[in-house]
């Protein structure tokens, strides 16, 4: 075993023999200690070091670990896939968790818009759209296209309803139009079934129909001509002169009348239900050539529309127009018959 030798001379005295004192150790007992020192240095540094290494470990992942939920989150979303399963759940309180809360609003915001536009797919469109800010240019977008289909469904119904208010007037002008000319040769026919089937043709419950008297001895009077579903005691041998009451007014001015607010004792309608007042009463003169020559009155429980009004109106002059042919054509028949009675008096005479 090697050792450690140190000399150190020593001098006795005046004397002049060398003396030296000898200090040998091992180098094992030496170094002891500095070896013990080192691996306890070594230890700790290793330990310090692992400790660090776990601390930059734990660091890293809760550094990365969001950041990953993160990029997952939006590798979904660029996929196109939105649902809850995607929304995060960070407390990090730093620009992580901001980050997150952003992510968050945006999926909200497009599960909102993709419900939204799932309404709108089912014909929904009265569904509401919460925007997520001003510059929110995709629901904007939105709400847009849901407005425009708004209103071409709007457009739609109304042509629909507009055609069939057509269709409607036109198979009415038809319908009547056939009437009129299967019945010109007798009025009180005429009168009776013209007076029925508007009735029922507009959806009424009872109706009148005045004629103006044909007496020149007189003053023209209206009379009734016909009545349906009505108290027929009320207008037996009843006249109305011209300005009395609404049927008066209505032949003295030659203008529709049209009443949705009616007195309780005005008129009532009877039915299986019992007597109620109606809820609408149109009185319409029948015009040819602006000489009235009548009134059609119809009350009804349901409130007539605009293009109910109209149609009645235009109704009305051809139906004028064929009472003053059959008018005429009884006068002259009834000419031809005095005329012929006439002659063969006269005959009879010569005889």
């Amino acid at each position: 075993d090697s050792h450690y030798i140190s000399l150190a001379p020593i001098r006795a005295g005046d004397s002049y023999s060398a003396w030296s004192l000898v200090l040998s150790m091992p180098m094992s007992v030496i170094s002891q200690k500095a070896n013990e020192s080192q691996k306890i240095s070594l230890i700790v540094g290793i330990i310090s070091l692992l400790i660090l290494i776990v601390v930059l470990v734990l660091v890293a992942s809760s550094l990365t670990r969001p950041i990953v939920k993160i990029t997952n989150s939006l590798e979904s979303l660029s996929h196109g896939k939105i649902t809850d399963d995607l929304m995060l759940n960070l407390n990090t309180g730093d620009e992580i968790e901001a980050m997150a809360k952003a992510l968050n609003r945006s999926l909200e915001g497009l599960n909102r818009k993709s419900k939204f536009a799932n309404d709108i797919g089912n014909g929904l469109l009265e569904s509401k759209l919460e925007l997520l800010g001003e510059d929110d240019a995709l629901g904007q977008s939105l709400i847009e296209m849901r407005n425009s289909l708004k209103k071409a469904k709007e457009d739609e119904q109304k042509r629909a309803a507009d055609d069939k208010k057509r269709t409607w007037a036109n198979e009415g002008f038809a319908k009547f139009a056939d009437i009129l000319r299967q019945n010109n040769d007798d009025l009180q026919k005429l009168t009776d079934i013209i007076l029925k089937n508007l009735v029922k043709y507009l959806d009424g419950n009872q109706g009148a129909l005045f004629i103006i008297s044909d007496d020149e001895k007189k003053e023209p009077f209206l009379e009734v001509a016909s009545i349906y579903a009505w108290d027929r005691k009320k207008y037996i041998d009843m006249r109305i002169q011209l300005g009395e009451g609404l049927v008066g007014a209505c032949a003295l001015e030659g203008e529709s009348i049209f009443l949705t607010e009616i007195p309780d004792d005005f008129v009532t309608i009877t039915s299986g239900l019992g007597e109620a007042t109606p809820n609408c009463i149109l009185i319409v003169p029948l015009k040819q050539d602006e000489v009235i020559l009548g009134v059609i009155e119809i009350a009804s429980f349901k409130v007539f529309e605009p293009f109910e009004v109209e149609f009645l109106e235009k109704i009305a002059e051809s139906i004028a127009s064929t009472i003053a042919s059959v008018k005429i054509n009884a006068k002259t028949k009834l000419l031809l018959e005095q005329s012929q009675q006439q002659a063969e008096e006269m005959q009879a005479q010569e005889e």
